[in-house]
């Protein structure tokens, strides 16, 4: 519901030729009053006219987004203390106060507050249909390069709670000071706030956006608009795309085609017999409707085992392909075909045309039902010629699958007697594995066998010999003769007389002395493998039948 202008009047924005007309208007009426000559096309001065004319006074109504701009910086939030008046023509803060592409606000206010102690500055911005999105986005990937080289820019979105679109919430280093900046959306209508305590910016963000939401019900077309959108404005940056409308055409549904076969002539275009009887053809057969898309015959490829090294019985076989289920056609010919044609943009992009007094583009009417008829007798007969060959695709996807058909059941006959043969290998294969366990059991026994026997032949001999080695005598070894020992000469003394001389103590005869000795180790111990059994000979396995005939 567009809202009516208010009445207030003034110095305001002028926009569009009625504006440059009331000017031109009032400059005339003022320069005849004033007594200067009004000049005709020529440059000569035109006669005075016979009555003096009335003076007019030109008139402006202010604009739906200066007014709703003013209203939000005018009526401040509960707790929030306005500092100085309304400041008018305004840049946006650093580091979005750099000129965007393509366009400029069409009305943009400024105003501090106090808030919970802390100042911030409230800056509103509105541009003309669809370009506000545009902007913001401008501005936000612009950010650091309009910061310049000394400033340092430090960007990043608005979580949790947060306000319009696009919110982005930035810190700026500039000339050794250091401020936040809040910005976000609503429609073509850019908010930011400046302050140094940030998250109260965004505090103060998310309580702006709910007034400026309220203020625009009812005058902003659309506050969710997108950058898509302002290709609907001639000023757009990504080029003008003109506003259109979606057309429909649509045929009535297409049936299945018929399955019965042609017939073939019987006579000749006379209507008489020929005179040489042809031989009559086979009746060709009708095809059968298949379901679109119809179901997949074959579960999946067979697996052949490898031959193994053993003869096995039946044999695999020839290998055979894996047939394709043919692609099937749409279920059904599209029957609907939109298109878009030329339409009068009347309400625009964003907030609107009326919202800062921006004129629509032209329309030529003419122009757009001609296109409109143009394009739907094309569609009609697109969707016609789609139809014809649709019922020939569905004609051709019925003749192809009577062909899978047939092949997938000689494959399934295949995969069955793959499958048969692998289940008879598996039994062979399960006989072969028996009998080489058996083998390898019977090759262990016979080689611990043969080394029983290797260790009691080795144990045997040992033992001989050690039994022949102690029936040999050992002779004793030869005494030591022992050496009498004398005793010790008395010294003779002058008084003494000699003694008589110290008879030998007779010593026992070597022969006498001899011993008989037993050789060490003997008699020798009997090894216990001599009277343990022998391990009976193992019996060799048999070797599986071999199946073949």
């Amino acid at each position: 519901m567009r809202r009516k202008p208010t009445g207030r009047q003034g110095v305001l924005l002028f926009g569009g030729s009625a504006a440059v007309a009331a000017v031109a208007a009032a400059a005339t009426a003022v320069t005849a009053l004033i007594g200067f000559p009004v000049l005709a096309d020529d440059g000569a001065p035109q006669a005075a006219p016979a009555e003096a004319p009335e003076a007019v006074a030109a008139s402006w109504t202010q604009t739906l987004a200066t007014t709703v701009l003013t209203n939000v910086l005018q009526d401040p939030l509960p707790g929030w203390k306005a500092e100085g008046g309304l400041q008018r023509a305004v840049v946006a803060p650093l580091p979005y106060s750099c000129p965007v592409q393509n366009s400029a606000a069409s009305t943009s206010l400024a105003r501090s507050y106090t808030v919970g102690g802390n100042r911030i500055r409230v800056t509103l911005q509105a541009y003309t249909a669809g370009l506000g999105a545009e902007a913001l986005s401008q501005m936000h990937s612009g950010a650091a390069v309009c910061a310049g080289a000394e400033g340092a820019v430090a960007q990043s979105p608005i979580y949790g709670t947060a306000p319009g679109q696009d919110s982005m919430v930035a810190s700026v280093s500039h000339g050794g000071q250091r401020t936040s900046v809040a910005s976000f959306r609503e429609g073509d209508v850019l908010v930011f706030t400046t302050g140094s305590n940030q998250q109260g910016l965004v505090d103060a963000a998310v309580q702006l956006d709910k007034s400026l939401s309220t203020k625009l019900q009812g005058i902003c077309a659309n506050t969710r608009s997108s950058v898509e959108d302002a290709s609907r404005s001639v000023f757009s940056l990504a080029g003008y795309k003109p506003f259109t409308r979606k057309v429909t055409v649509s045929i009535p549904a297409v049936e299945l085609p018929s399955t019965a076969p042609k017939a073939s002539p019987s006579a000749t275009a006379s209507g008489t017999p020929s005179a040489k009887a042809e031989k009559a053809k086979p009746k060709a057969k009708a095809l059968t409707p298949y379901p679109i898309p119809a179901p997949d015959l074959v579960d999946g490829p067979a697996e052949p085992m490898e031959e193994p090294g053993f003869p096995v019985w039946p044999l695999m076989p020839e290998p055979l392909d894996m047939p394709e289920a043919p692609k099937a056609p749409a279920a059904a010919a599209p029957t609907q075909k939109s298109f878009p044609v030329p339409a009068a943009d009347t309400t625009g992009p964003g907030c609107g045309w009326a919202f800062t007094g921006q004129k629509a583009p032209g329309f030529d009417a003419g122009h757009s039902r001609d296109t409109e008829k143009k394009q739907s007798e094309q569609a009609r007969r697109d969707l016609e010629a789609g139809a014809k060959d649709w019922q020939e695709d569905v004609l051709a996807y019925w003749k192809s699958y009577d062909s899978y058909k047939a092949a997938a059941e000689k494959y399934s006959k295949y995969a069955d007697k793959v499958a048969e043969t692998n289940r008879a290998w598996r039994v062979i294969a399960a006989e072969w594995d028996e009998y080489n366990a058996a083998l390898d059991e019977y090759e262990s026994d016979r080689a611990a066998r043969e080394d029983f026997l290797d260790r009691r032949d080795a144990a045997r001999a040992e033992y001989e010999k050690q039994v022949k080695i102690c029936s040999l005598p050992v002779p004793s070894e030869a005494p030591v003769p022992q050496v009498p020992e004398k005793a010790p000469e008395p010294s003779p003394t002058p008084s003494s007389a000699p003694s008589p001389s110290a008879e030998p103590v007779p010593t026992a005869d070597p022969a006498e002395t001899r011993e008989l000795k037993v050789r060490d180790g003997c008699p020798p111990e009997k090894p216990s493998i001599l009277t343990e059994d022998v391990p009976e000979v193992p019996k060799a396995p048999e070797k599986p039948r071999d199946p073949r005939p």
